[in-house]
């Protein structure tokens, strides 16, 4: 997914997974449920339960901008994939 305004590709849902796997050299494997089915299992899994409060970050465009942020702390942000390549490389790479 790509952001038409800034021209970035973000780094959740699906594309996260999908690039997350591609580091770590395995294939990206993921199921999709629908709210009523997250609902349900809810009621056996705590963690489902809490998951349903949270969808609304995954069914449209969340859009996070830390502009003012950056330019006031003079802070620079972790691009998404080097992040994603640091993690893989310190926390599963070395222990293989």
């Amino acid at each position: 997914m790509a952001s038409a305004k800034s021209g970035k590709f973000l780094y959740w849902g699906r594309n996260g997974l999908k690039t997350i796997a591609a580091e770590m050299g395995v294939e990206a494997r993921y199921q999709v449920l629908q709210k009523l089915l997250v609902k349900i299992l809810g009621l056996f899994m705590p963690i489902m339960k809490e998951l349903v409060e949270m969808i609304y970050q995954y069914d449209r465009d969340y859009v996070f901008d830390s502009s003012k942020f950056e330019e006031r702390f003079e802070f620079t942000p972790t691009p998404y994939l080097e992040g994603i390549k640091n993690i893989v490389n310190s926390e599963f790479k070395d222990k293989a």
